[in-house]
């Protein structure tokens, strides 16, 4: 379960261990990783747009904003795999 045994509760309170342990370290190293992200062309999410008020007008009951045009992300497609191949039949088995 994703709500209460999943990671993201688990990296949600490492976050803010590390927000409240060392405030300043911890905007460091975000500033960092947002800056190796952006080196590598990665985007960062930020959130909704900033200014838009955490109410119903805004937002729908699953937290998806509501107030303004959804905007398109660039996917990726990974390369292909590698198609399967035999490692070959271990010794004393029939093959």
């Amino acid at each position: 379960n994703v709500a209460f045994g999943g990671y993201i509760p688990l990296m949600m309170s490492t976050v803010t261990r590390a927000m409240n342990r060392d405030p300043e370290g911890f905007a460091r190293a975000e500033g960092e990783w947002r800056r190796k992200r952006a080196e590598m062309g990665h985007a960062v999410y930020d959130g909704p747009f900033p200014g838009i008020p955490a109410n119903w007008d805004n937002f729908d009951p699953n937290a998806n904003v509501k107030s303004i045009e959804p905007v398109e992300i660039e996917l990726r497609t990974p390369p292909p795999a590698p198609p399967p191949r035999s490692i070959g039949v271990p010794e004393g088995y029939d093959a």
